[in-house]
């Protein structure tokens, strides 16, 4: 009987061993299939701000379960922050655990780059830019493809004036002249036509979170008529809208670049924009060429030491924010999309336009630098089937036909930082090669949407000085990896930076800028909360 006995407490040993055994490896299966609770879980971006902030990430165009709770149903603007989707997260964080240190450092990434995260509590300019700068392009499509933040756009006809419009485009059709004025001009304008066809827009203004003034810069400083803007602006600032949010959340196109810095005020007086005006327009938001407020920035730190750059010391921001599209004046040309079979199938390898009446005593002059290609091309040749744009060799074909057979289109500064050599090649579908050291500086394209130096080819000025035909033949020898994605990019900036765009991201693209204008030069604003009505 004792030997039964103990071989009963063996086998009952034994038993109790095994379902110790099997409880263990069953918790520890579950904690691999069943991680940490994702309430737990902090994002690289919410690590580093966890200290300063409890509130939750979400993005632009939005808006949390909380906030559509808590906010007003009636007079209150909508708010533009937008709750991040948490099944994005959900999906990375149900990993097995021996993953977990080999992909940490993915998952960071990938926290950083599923949205622009902006905290609805407390957020920092600094953290806007790091999140900016490490967004992927895909998600910053993803973003804007997904804006859902509404606009208003004032209606009065004195604001509108639609005869000084007509008039303009009448001229646009009929005369085309060139200059650049006339060009910006005509931009303001497809701009404001785009705003005003875009599905954002609202025609209730309680509904929106921006106010687009319609008043065509451009189109006035044409026509050339004293105080041809002061009516449409006395009426905008008397109107109930603007006295209530005081010019907050307003926007105004005026891509010359003097209307809204200090340098060009007295020339605007002629037109109505009397300096009492530019005090009550301080809080609205204008969209140019150049990014006066950077520019400024940097001559205040001493960054700025050519004297090349010595035209935009003056430029100084009369309004408290505002962003730069770039240089994307009337382009001239039709849309072509960019694509890899495009390239392939380009019969010109180089574009580049020298225009012998382009003289100028200016300190800025850079004939040097537009005509070393032109002396190149004679002397030594440039690469393969490379043609002149216009006013030096009579080409078979015309100019137009040569940009879009071009495979690269050179972009080389003028007498300012800008040249609408840039927006052709965007347009045409054909890889700007970019000779301008400051370009993406004083007059970036959507810099919180585009990087410039995905789509683009780089070449330093001192370097194109030196050896221009070395560093153009240099393109000959670039991967098709780079060129694909080089494409793929221009492909994207194109829906970016093309307003008639068949399937156009510009108005989103607009709209986000004016976002982060406004939270960089406003920080107290928490986030852009809409201003009451």
């Amino acid at each position: 009987s004792s030997i039964v006995r103990r071989c009963c407490l063996l086998v009952a040993a034994a038993l109790l061993i095994k379902s110790s055994s099997a409880a263990v490896n069953g918790n520890l299966r579950r904690s691999k299939i069943f991680p940490v609770s994702s309430s737990n879980y902090q994002s690289a971006a919410e690590k580093s701000s966890s200290t300063t902030t409890t509130g939750r990430h979400v993005k632009v165009g939005e808006m949390t379960q909380t906030q559509q709770s808590s906010r007003p149903k009636t007079n209150d603007t909508t708010t533009i922050l937008q709750k991040e989707n948490d099944d994005d997260f959900d999906d990375d964080r149900m990993k097995s655990n021996d993953d977990d240190d080999g992909n940490q450092e993915k998952q960071e990434r990938f926290d950083a780059t599923s949205s622009i995260a902006i905290d609805t509590t407390s957020v920092t300019t600094a953290q806007n830019s790091l999140l900016l700068k490490h967004g992927s392009k895909n998600e910053i499509e993803k973003t804007l493809s997904s804006f859902s933040t509404r606009y208003y756009i004032y209606d009065d006809p004195d604001i509108l004036q639609s005869d000084v419009v007509e008039k303009m485009e009448w001229h646009n059709r009929q005369v085309k002249p060139g200059n650049r004025l006339y060009s910006d001009a005509i931009a303001e304008i497809r701009i404001l036509k785009a705003l005003f066809n875009h599905t954002l827009r609202t025609l209730d203004p309680q509904q929106a979170s921006f106010f687009v003034i319609p008043i065509s810069i451009g189109a006035n400083l044409v026509r050339d008529q004293p105080d041809s803007l002061k009516e449409p602006l006395n009426k905008l600032l008397a109107s109930s809208l603007f006295r209530k949010t005081q010019g907050n959340q307003h926007i105004l196109v005026s891509l010359t670049e003097d209307g809204f810095a200090s340098s060009g005020t007295n020339a605007l007086e002629n037109f109505g924009m009397t300096r009492d005006i530019y005090c009550q327009l301080e809080n609205v938001t204008v969209a140019n060429e150049i990014d006066v407020y950077h520019i400024h920035d940097m001559f205040q730190k001493g960054l700025v030491r050519s004297s090349s750059h010595e035209i935009f010391r003056s430029s100084k921001p009369i309004t408290n924010s505002g962003f730069s599209i770039g240089p994307i004046s009337d382009p001239g040309v039709p849309y072509q999309e960019a694509s890899w079979t495009k390239f392939q199938t380009s019969s010109n390898f180089l574009y580049f336009e020298v225009n012998k009446q382009d003289e100028t005593k200016h300190p800025a002059d850079t004939s040097n630098l537009r005509r070393a290609p032109l002396e190149s091309y004679f002397e030594r040749r440039l690469p393969p089937k490379t043609n002149l744009g216009f006013e030096h060799l009579e080409p078979v074909l015309s100019r137009t036909e040569v940009l879009l057979e071009s495979k690269f289109c050179l972009v080389v500064r003028g007498k300012t930082h800008y040249t609408k050599t840039l927006i052709r090649a965007i347009r045409v579908g054909c890889l700007p090669v970019i000779v301008n050291d400051f370009l993406s500086e004083f007059a970036p394209m959507f810099k919180s949407s585009l990087n410039m130096s995905d789509f683009s080819i780089f070449i330093n000025e001192e370097d194109f000085l030196q050896d221009d035909a070395k560093h153009l033949s240099a393109l000959e020898s670039i991967s098709t990896e780079t060129l694909q994605a080089k494409i793929t990019a221009l492909r994207y900036a194109q829906r970016v930076v093309l307003y008639d765009h068949p399937d156009s991201l510009f108005v989103p693209a607009f709209l986000y800028e004016t976002t982060i204008a406004i939270e960089d030069a406003r920080p107290e604003l928490n986030s852009f909360r809409s201003a009451t009505i």
